[in-house]
C-alpha cells in the first residue's frame, strides 16, 4: 500500500517494442470476470509481484544475488528507481543487474534483447528456468489430472524438487559443456570473420554494450574502422 501511494498510476498499456503483450503495469484494473477458478489473475503481471520476490529473495540471500531476472524487467526497473526515492529501504535492489529472459526478450524491442546471456558475470543464463521446469513437469499431466487436489500437489512439490536435484548434481557438467561451446563458436566466429585481434572483438561488445545503454556513438571512428575491416574481409 506505501507504493501506492507514492507512486502515482502510469498510464498506457505497459507495451514494449512491437509486442502485444500487455502484462506489465503497477495496478491492474481487471474485473472478477478475468479471474480463472483460483481467484488469480490472467495475463497479467503487475510490478508489485517481481518487487515482492525480489525484497524477500535479496532478504534471504543477504546481498549475494547479483543478477534479476524477469519477464516485466524493462518496465518494472524503472518503477523500482522512482518508488526507491521514497523508500530507502529498497534502495539496495538497484544493485542487482536486470534483464529479460531469452524467449521473452524476443518479444520487446531490440535493445531488451541485450540481456543477462551478454553481461560479465551471468553465465550465459537465459532466464527462462520456470518454462524448462514446466515442460518437466508437464509429463505427469495424464497421471495427475486423475488425482485428489491433494494428491495432485504432492506429485507436482516431488518432481519440482526432483529437477532441483538433477539440477544441481549435473550443475558442474553443464558448465563445462556450455563453456566448451562458447569457445569453438567463438573460434569459428573469428575463423568466418578473419579477425586475429581480439581487441576488435572487445571494441565490438563495448560499443553493442554502450549502444544498449542508450549511447549508440554510432558515428564513432572505431566503428567506422570495423565496419569497412568486415566488409574488405568479405
Amino acid at each position: 500500500q506505501c507504493f501506492h501511494l507514492l507512486e502515482n498510476d502510469v498510464s498506457g498499456r505497459g507495451l514494449c517494442g512491437a509486442s502485444h503483450w500487455t502484462t506489465a503495469k503497477q495496478s491492474s484494473k481487471k474485473s472478477s470476470s478475468k479471474l480463472d477458478e483460483e481467484g488469480l489473475e490472467i495475463d497479467m503481471e503487475i510490478f508489485a509481484y517481481p518487487l515482492f520476490l525480489q525484497k524477500n529473495l535479496a532478504e534471504r540471500s543477504q546481498g549475494n544475488i547479483k543478477f534479476f531476472c524477469s519477464d516485466v524487467t524493462c518496465k518494472y526497473f524503472p518503477y523500482l528507481q522512482r518508488v526507491s526515492k521514497n523508500c530507502p529501504e529498497i534502495q539496495s535492489l538497484l544493485d542487482m543487474c536486470p534483464f529479460l529472459s531469452v524467449m521473452h526478450a524476443k518479444a520487446h524491442s531490440w535493445k531488451c534483447e541485450y540481456g543477462g546471456a551478454y553481461q560479465e558475470g551471468s553465465g550465459s543464463t537465459i532466464g527462462e528456468e520456470v518454462e524448462q521446469v514446466n515442460s518437466f513437469l508437464s509429463r505427469i499431466a495424464i497421471t495427475t489430472k486423475y488425482m485428489s487436489k491433494s494428491g495432485r500437489a504432492d506429485m507436482i512439490t516431488m518432481q519440482a524438487m526432483s529437477w532441483n536435484k538433477c539440477k544441481l548434481l549435473n550443475l558442474g557438467q553443464a558448465l563445462v559443456h556450455r563453456y566448451l561451446k562458447l569457445c569453438k563458436s567463438n573460434s569459428a566466429v573469428k575463423t568466418a570473420l578473419k579477425l586475429h585481434d581480439d581487441c576488435v572483438v572487445h571494441q565490438w561488445v563495448s560499443d553493442v554494450q554502450q549502444w544498449a545503454e542508450g549511447n549508440r556513438g554510432a558515428d564513432s571512428e572505431h566503428q567506422k574502422a570495423n565496419t569497412a575491416s568486415v566488409q574488405s574481409n568479405r
